[in-house]
């Protein structure tokens, strides 16, 4: 029992093998080794780490390269059959093939798996060393922005008042699914002029193993929701959701059957892209450096998992065009995409108008001349005059158009 628990510290049984105070331990195969490395790690893993090591990786690279194949029996074309055969492989869950971000994920572990076989100088070097590690980012199909005026809709719908804060956090403050569920009312602390609340990071750790503490704002979006639960909370009472809680991190679970209610399909990783959708919007409106404060994300973290462009990026954009052409800015031709197509439309349909009522008209042609009478205006002069109106207009229209544009045009009113 002693020397188990010996072997649970790196350090520990290392220096106990030195000193020959216990045997070193005999990783041959696959299997051994992955056993060793998770027993190493698990003391410093989450609970969730743990069991996507144990389970799902377990699965696909201990199976994959063979449970009682020799570790140092491996070469890099294993490694390469180990990738290929990822790519081509399915979820059970599912029954669809491993998404990019999937097998690069799964790819990364085998690496760190081998590299600790090589620090532990089981083998001489990694196999995996020479695969590139891909995109781990969402598939553009499973983003999906969270607006203002849906997820308001949703809290409507909500049952109770833990239910409406609850979401308007997620919302809100960009909290990862359970992060609300361990927060006591202890955790808000209120200043003359702010409010705010400490929500322990559920990733992050400090140099103790602790989790760092985020100081988040209450935002005003949010401040009635928090204001409805406080009055309902007894006093004394410790958790801010006494009767969520017991979910954990089954929350999203009833979570989609309100979203339901509200009248709405609930959309692809419900709580991740609640959480991008508001990161996106603190790093637009606050800078990174408070993305990273308040929701909690590495600045590199944030690039390659969750920054997208939203709707207010492109609506900022096309109105910021137009709005430098008002004020003399650099522009190119009309910059307004909305109204672009359609002013263009209807200038070449002015220009077929003229040009067929030129056509059917009955000026006379070049070379000769229309008797006017010099008393009065007589009809004949009248509609003469017109025409050469008509002509003047044409021609100024005919030379603003595109060349190209109006070539076609031209054929156009041939073939008719």
């Amino acid at each position: 029992a002693v020397v188990s628990q010996v072997r649970e510290t790196d350090w520990l049984e290392r220096k106990c093998v030195e000193l020959g105070l216990i045997e070193a331990r005999e990783v041959t195969t696959v299997e051994e080794l992955f056993d060793l490395f998770v027993e190493t790690k698990k003391l410093s893993w989450k609970s969730n780490t743990l069991y996507k090591w144990d389970s799902v990786t377990r699965k696909h690279i201990v199976d994959g390269l063979g449970q009682e194949k020799r570790i140092k029996d491996l070469t890099r074309s294993d490694a390469d059959m180990l990738h290929l055969k990822l790519k081509t492989s399915s979820s059970k869950r599912t029954g669809k093939t491993l998404s990019p971000a999937h097998i690069s994920k799964l790819m990364a572990n085998a690496r760190s798996l081998f590299k600790f076989a090589v620090d532990s100088e089981l083998i001489a070097r990694n196999i995996f060393d020479h695969i590139k590690r891909g995109s781990e980012q969402k598939p553009e199909e499973r983003c999906y922005e969270v607006s203002k005026e849906l997820i308001e809709t949703i809290i409507e719908a909500a049952p109770s008042a833990e239910w409406r804060l609850l979401i308007a956090i997620w919302r809100w403050m960009g909290a990862r699914k359970t992060e609300p569920l361990e927060l006591k009312v202890t955790d808000i602390h209120h200043d003359a002029s702010y409010t705010t609340i400490n929500i322990s990071d559920a990733k992050r750790q400090d140099d103790y193993g602790k989790p760092v503490v985020r100081k988040v704002p209450v935002f005003p979006e949010m401040e009635s929701y928090l204001l409805d639960v406080l009055e309902t909370l007894n006093e004394g009472s410790v958790w801010l959701f006494p009767s969520l809680r017991k979910h954990g991190r089954s929350i999203d679970k009833p979570f989609k059957d309100i979203i339901k209610k509200a009248g709405h399909e609930p959309w692809p990783a419900i709580c991740n892209n609640i959480r991008a959708t508001r990161a996106n919007e603190i790093e637009r409106i606050y800078g990174g450096a408070l993305e990273s404060a308040w929701v909690g994300h590495d600045p590199k973290t944030y690039r390659k998992h969750y920054s997208q462009v939203q709707e207010a990026d492109l609506v900022r954009a096309c109105t910021t065009g137009a709005n430098m052409v008002q004020h003399g800015g650099a522009s190119s031709g009309n910059v307004n995409l909305i109204t672009k197509i359609p002013s263009k439309q209807s200038h070449v349909q002015e220009v077929a108008r003229l040009f067929r009522s030129v056509q059917n008209s009955q000026v006379p042609p070049l070379g000769e001349t229309q008797t006017v009478k010099t008393t009065g205006h007589s009809e004949d002069s009248q509609t003469t005059g017109a025409h050469m109106v008509q002509l003047d207009n044409l021609k100024a229209l005919l030379a603003s158009l595109d060349p190209d544009l109006l070539r076609k045009l031209l054929v156009e009113m041939l073939k008719e």
